[in-house]
């Protein structure tokens, strides 16, 4: 392991030092460094959603998505130091926990809400108006579940934005930057193409939205999961704009919550080497957390190659709980704020 580790930084510091002069602004600054990378992930995802939505919505969750699925764990849980409370895994982890087995959606909006419930801080108008939130949402899962879960679904991809935009304000550096409000804006533009329907004639073509047998959903099942039309009637044009726009927005979710926030939340402005990164994880004791999920990515790997379609399917139903600990701490951060900012940190303060 420890070879390993020591020859991954060997071939980082020897690209480093071939990139030369081209490499020192993003060595110094870490808002340029997160910015360009997150920029980048936009641009490959814009163009693989625009050539092969399908392929990316079925081959993405297989590689990215337990790696993606430790990092929010990670920064939202364990990094605050959320799981050191006992009220914590009681009024949120066990309903999440619940829902992987379950797949029962309406126990996420009861996480949310134990989430706010058991906050250490006093009541204020912001928690009331967020538990009355979490309470409504959770009887809208049960009236309107065809119009929720596709809702979710897309809020999480946008989610994973907000965090990046607001990382900084999160652990208490500056609020942002003109880098995070330009990649942002990049996010915007690009969703607005895709919703004008700049890439329907691309995505459109033979081939395009059809899976070669055993690869995954044709587009039909993205159609009846990712557009709420219970809520509202849509055109097909205007509901494949809404498939695409997952795939895009899935994509560059993964990206954020994987080079972005990770680049965001250190402490220094240049990068850690991967010895002193995992040497952090021991320190803040995520590092049994990420060997899990690193024994469940290779478990999920032996899967795809056995059965594709049922690994992806089967990622899915076990990565539900995710999008709604995202809703859980956002429900806390904005119910904890008063006159002052509130920072993850102070999630978990109290014991």
């Amino acid at each position: 392991m420890n070879a390993l580790v020591d020859g991954l930084d060997r071939v980082r510091l020897g690209w480093l030092q071939l990139l030369g002069p081209l490499a020192s602004p993003f060595v110094r600054s870490r808002e340029l460094r997160s910015a360009s990378a997150l920029a980048m992930s936009i641009a490959l995802a814009l163009v693989l959603t625009a050539v092969a939505p399908l392929e990316l919505l079925a081959l993405g969750p297989l590689v990215l998505g337990v790696p993606h699925l430790a990092a929010d764990v990670r920064y939202l849980v364990v990094r605050p130091g959320l799981h050191r409370r006992a009220a914590f895994w009681i009024a949120v982890v066990a309903p999440l926990v619940a829902l992987g087995v379950t797949s029962a959606s309406w126990l996420g909006f009861v996480a949310m809400l134990g989430a706010v419930l058991t906050l250490p801080s006093v009541w204020t108008a912001r928690r009331v108006a967020m538990a009355m939130l979490a309470a409504v949402s959770l009887v809208a899962s049960f009236t309107l579940p065809r119009v929720i879960a596709p809702v979710i679904a897309h809020a999480h991809n946008l989610i994973a934005v907000g965090f990046f935009l607001a990382w900084p304000h999160l652990v208490s550096r500056e609020r942002t930057s003109a880098w995070h409000r330009a990649v942002t804006m990049l996010f915007v533009l690009a969703s607005i193409a895709i919703f004008s329907g700049a890439f329907d004639s691309l995505a459109l073509d033979a081939g395009r939205l059809e899976l070669g047998e055993g690869m995954g959903t044709n587009v039909d099942v993205h159609l009846a999961t990712l557009v709420p039309s219970a809520f509202v009637e849509v055109e097909h044009a205007l509901a494949l704009r809404f498939v695409l726009f997952f795939a895009f927005a899935q994509s560059v979710h993964y990206a954020t919550w994987l080079r972005a926030i990770p680049d965001e939340d250190r402490e220094r402005e240049t990068p850690r080497t991967f010895r002193a990164s995992i040497e952090a994880m021991r320190l803040e004791g995520s590092l049994p957390v990420m060997s899990v999920f690193g024994v469940l990515a290779l478990g999920l790997a032996v899967w795809a190659a056995i059965d594709l379609y049922e690994a992806r399917m089967g990622y899915l139903r076990g990565a539900l709980f995710h999008g709604y600990l995202e809703l859980a701490v956002i429900g806390a951060l904005f119910a904890q704020s008063g006159a002052g900012a509130s920072r993850l940190r102070d999630l978990g303060s109290a014991a």
